[in-house]
């Protein structure tokens, strides 16, 4: 059995917080990417956006007091009220209510932006599937990499740089009126099909239907940023295994930014996966990473992979819950339990029994939530 409450949610945000915050420090400096490897950044951002997915309190979670301001906050916050129709409500039941209708909303705008891009890709766009500039070197690289699914080819005027499109219908975008030369084009397919080998896209969608929930989180688009980065120089990393492919990749890199003239494609960052939607410095970290010979130190990759594990397990083991507990009772008044105020006594049956300054308040059936309230045997004289 698992329960959401306010202070779940909280929890969360801050242990998802954590293990971001511990993924920009080492993406932050291409030698800490280098120490601990990519695929160790990438590990820890995907745990920070699973914690969110789980907001989650099980029955052997224990809880942690806090104390002044934030227990107070919380206390207000999660404190039932009346309206004068006599419906009982709390702020955190306000707040509720607008996410849940903020994420129905963003999902429908999401969607929609789909369908829309799709329809603009079938009608401004010049099918060149069968255009023999590029049909046989798509036919080689699939065939070096032992994939046969169908590849639609698309140019697109606006575009300023290949593009690949769609999960079950794969389709790669290419600029209209492109000057790429052979090699180019055997990196851009390389490339794009590497995406598509790795499940990229799936990645993609699997963060921005999170970000789709979480819409009020700023941090959406840091998360987005980084995980596009990674997922680049991922395939970075795949297709410069054979030392001769770096110079020619690396020149393949710098032909496509050269030839960028427009960032009209902005709009289609969340649907696809771009060869070129970097500024400048992140091109520099990706050429940096790509020249560097260094090793990956495997201690501090295990040690970073195994905090960043045991942080995401332990965070399921407590919940942040204020020293100050609000509960109503029938004549509609509103009380604040504190160890200094109340306690309660257990009944035969499982229950206990609450009293506040040694008047009975109400039976409730576990004390998870008044952990700081201490238990009686029986009542006072």
């Amino acid at each position: 059995m698992s329960e959401i409450s306010f202070n779940t949610v909280l929890t969360t945000l801050l242990i998802s917080n954590l293990l971001f915050s511990l993924s920009c420090l080492l993406f932050s400096n291409s030698n800490l990417i280098l120490a601990v490897g990519y695929k160790t950044v990438l590990f820890i951002l995907l745990l920070s956006v699973l914690r969110l997915l789980l907001p989650i309190d099980f029955t052997f979670t224990t809880n942690i007091l806090m104390k002044g301001l934030p227990s107070e906050i919380s206390s207000f916050i999660r404190t039932p009220r009346t309206a004068s129709l006599g419906i009982h409500f709390s702020i955190w039941n306000i707040l509720l209510l607008i996410w849940g209708c903020g994420t129905l909303i963003q999902a429908f705008l999401y969607f929609r932006q789909y369908k829309k891009i799709h329809a603009i890709i079938s009608t401004a766009g010049k099918d060149v599937t069968l255009d023999k500039k590029y049909t046989q070197i798509l036919a080689s690289v699939q065939a070096a990499y032992g994939i046969h699914q169908h590849f639609t080819l698309v140019e697109l005027s606006f575009l300023s740089s290949p593009m690949l499109f769609s999960i079950r219908r794969p389709c790669i975008l290419l600029p209209a009126q492109n000057n790429y030369c052979e090699t180019d084009l055997t990196y851009i397919f390389r490339h794009e099909l590497t995406h598509f080998k790795h499940h990229d896209l799936l990645y993609k969608l699997f963060f921005q239907l999170v970000f789709i929930i979480y819409w009020w989180n700023p941090l959406k688009y840091l998360l987005q940023k980084q995980l596009n980065s990674l997922l680049e120089i991922n395939v970075d990393s795949n297709l410069t295994k054979d030392p001769s492919d770096l110079i020619p990749y690396m020149e393949c890199l710098v032909n496509v930014k050269k030839q960028s003239v427009t960032n009209t494609e902005k709009q289609f960052n969340n649907y696809m996966l771009s060869l070129n939607n970097f500024k400048k410095s992140m091109l520099e970290k990706r050429f940096y990473l790509l020249a560097r010979d260094a090793k990956q130190k495997y201690f501090y990759s295990i040690f970073f992979v195994f905090a960043s594990i045991l942080i995401f397990l332990l965070s399921y083991c407590f919940t942040l819950e204020p020293s100050a507990l609000p509960i109503s009772t029938d004549t509609e008044q509103i009380f604040i339990l504190t160890d200094e105020n109340a306690y309660a006594i257990p009944n035969a049956n499982g229950t206990y029994d609450l009293y506040l300054y040694g008047v009975y308040l109400e039976t409730v059936d576990s004390l998870k939530y008044y952990s700081s309230i201490p238990i009686k045997k029986e009542t006072p004289k």
